[in-house]
């Protein structure tokens, strides 16, 4: 991108199709092995494409729990809104019907007052759900090293005693 910023004239960018995220690698790898072939070093993107990523279960259950309890602004739960619609446009029905059925699986063994502290999510619906230890080492790894600020750790405190206080509301 660097080159790029210094000297954009010599750079053309152009859609050559759309599809999926499975086809459109799948072009990119066949465009740039042909390419490279005939345009050598003068070819920008020399890198033969990745595979694309795919979210496992267990990296979705760490992200969630990583992510609970996070305040997010207006700008970016219309953002997350927004794309959430467009995936779910995508779907097919097959698709559509294999999430409803995992997410009413979830609520299947649950006795009625779990399903109510439950859905005021003052627990998670991860909660139980036991981590390999492989995603167990990763998360550690990521979270080394990092330096709160002083409002941050303060910040951290008053939402751990918010929390502590509604499930000591909730037990009266």
């Amino acid at each position: 991108m660097e080159q790029y910023r210094q000297r954009p004239e010599d750079f053309t960018r152009r859609i050559l199709a759309t599809g999926t995220q499975e086809e459109m690698s799948e072009l990119e790898q066949r465009l740039l092995h042909t390419r490279k072939k005939h345009l050598g070093e003068r070819y920008y993107n020399l890198a033969i494409s990745w595979p694309i990523f795919k979210w496992t279960d267990d990296m979705r259950k760490a992200r969630s729990i990583l992510h609970k309890g996070r305040i997010v602004s207006d700008e970016t739960k219309q953002k997350m809104s927004e794309g959430t619609r467009k995936r779910i446009a995508n779907m097919t029905v097959e698709q559509k019907r294999k999430i409803s059925k995992a997410s009413r699986s979830r609520w299947t063994n649950l006795t009625d007052e779990q399903k109510k502290i439950r859905s005021r999510g003052l627990i998670p619906m991860t909660k139980g759900t036991k981590l390999s230890e492989e995603i167990r080492k990763k998360m550690s790894i990521a979270r080394k090293g990092i330096k709160f600020s002083e409002e941050h750790k303060r910040k951290m405190s008053e939402a751990s005693f918010k929390r502590e206080a509604k499930k000591r509301e909730m037990k009266l």
